[in-house]
């Protein structure tokens, strides 16, 4: 017999359901809302940020143009392109032309940015050096994080990554001043990374790959298709630094390790690890291991670069392989020796190898002591007064008070003389976010 009262689950009540339905609805709605608003405030921000930029150069006496300015990609990137990209800097006559550059922007990675840039390249350097540019395919992307590498001021977050890759790349160096003729360039694949190196945050890892590339010096033979690989780790500073960074490395005394310079030019193949240290006098100390592939093509290299010494190459050949051992990495053999640098003087065992040159300007040496004892004073007529001694001066505590030429001091106004002009400072083009 049923019972009259029914204790199984009540039926969903359709009302409570389409509330939930409308609910979601809403809410999506209002983050579609919020989310277009959002993207169109930073599109009118940045719009007007560049427009702030343009009239800061302005005023600074240098010129920035973002030509036929476009800023897309709602709803879930942000681009903004200029076709062409100029700058220049009149007083300092330097100036930059660029066909046209587009950077992206992605909404679900805030810390990431991506470049392409569309060639030809114009640039213009002091001197009237100048640099003219091509290429099928250049871009590049910068990713920040808390933990990287910090670049400039202590801003939030630094440099994670930075790369650039090229495919196609065709250029021109002048310099009227220190070249003799326009310099061709040109490699087929090209690429470039930093990034902080991994067993310390004080160093940063540079990577360089060139496929097929070649320079056409002026007055010298033309050197085959050069493959590169290059590997190293530097102080940050040597990054981050401005200024001489030669002088900041060997201020810092670390060690720049290469962890991978493997070449290929004419058929001959050299790979090379290890240390170079800078010394006080900025001259290189350290240990190398060099590692050669083919040997039996170098003579002919050599007599390429500098004909006639393809003989002298053989005979060199033949006293250096019997320091070289044979060895095996990743299936490939090997002939390695172990370079010895010190004072900058590289050694292959008792074969002098060479002088690498000195990091950063020759130091300053000062003239040795005399070593003969002072004259005795003339005692032969009556003594004559002698004249106090001047007082050093106190040393100042602002850095500026050094010694100017004719003994006065830097940190005291030098008047000048009735009636000289003094020449007013160039102004210089200083761009500012």
């Amino acid at each position: 017999m049923s019972s009259a009262t029914d204790t199984g689950p009540a039926p969903a009540t359709p009302g409570k359901g389409r509330r939930r339905f409308q609910i979601l609805i809403v809410a999506v709605l209002a983050i579609a809302v919020l989310w277009t608003g959002g993207w169109f405030g930073l599109r009118h921000y940045v719009g007007g940020k560049l427009d702030v930029l343009e009239a800061r150069a302005s005023a600074e006496g240098a010129v920035l143009t973002c030509g036929d300015r476009s800023i897309g990609g709602f709803p879930f990137r942000f681009d903004v392109t200029c076709m062409p990209l100029a700058a220049a800097c009149p007083a300092e006559a330097v100036s930059l032309a660029l066909a046209g550059i587009e950077a992206i922007g992605m909404a679900y990675n805030p810390n990431r940015a991506l470049f392409a840039a569309k060639g030809p390249l114009a640039l213009q350097a002091p001197g009237g050096a100048r640099l003219d540019a091509n290429w099928t395919s250049l871009q590049s992307s910068i990713r920040m994080g808390l933990g990287g590498l910090k670049l400039g001021g202590s801003g939030f977050g630094g440099l994670s990554r930075y790369s650039l890759v090229a495919d196609g790349f065709d250029a021109t160096l002048a310099d009227p001043s220190r070249l003799a003729a326009p310099i061709p360039l040109r490699a087929h694949h090209g690429e470039f990374h930093v990034l902080p190196d991994q067993a310390g945050a004080d160093m940063v890892d540079l990577f360089l790959s060139l496929d097929q590339f070649t320079a056409l010096i002026p007055g010298r033979p033309a050197l085959p298709p050069v493959d590169t690989d290059i590997a190293v780790a530097v102080p940050a500073m040597l990054v981050t630094a401005h200024g001489d960074r030669a002088a900041a490395w060997v201020a810092s005394g670390k060690p720049v390790r290469i962890d991978q310079l493997d070449t290929t030019i004419g058929g001959v193949a050299s790979s090379i690890t290890g240390e170079l240290t800078p010394a006080a006098d900025g001259l290189l100390n350290g240990r190398l291991t060099v590692r050669l592939d083919q040997l039996d093509h170098l003579p002919d290299l050599v007599e390429t670069l500098k004909p006639g010494s393809g003989a002298r190459a053989r005979q060199m050949i033949g006293l250096v392989s019997a320091l070289l051992r044979p060895v095996t990495v990743d299936g490939k053999t090997w002939r390695e020796a172990t370079v010895t640098v010190a004072s900058g003087r590289a050694m292959l065992g008792f074969i002098p190898l060479g002088t690498l040159p000195r990091i950063g300007p020759e130091p300053l040496v000062q003239p040795p002591a005399s070593t003969f004892p002072a004259p005795l004073p003339d005692t032969s007529e009556a003594p004559k007064p002698v004249a106090p001694a001047p007082t050093p001066p106190v040393a100042s505590a602002d850095p500026s008070a050094v010694i100017a030429p004719g003994g006065e001091s830097a940190g005291k106004p030098l008047n000048p003389q009735p009636g000289v002009m003094t020449t007013a400072p160039v102004k210089r083009c200083a761009i500012t976010s």
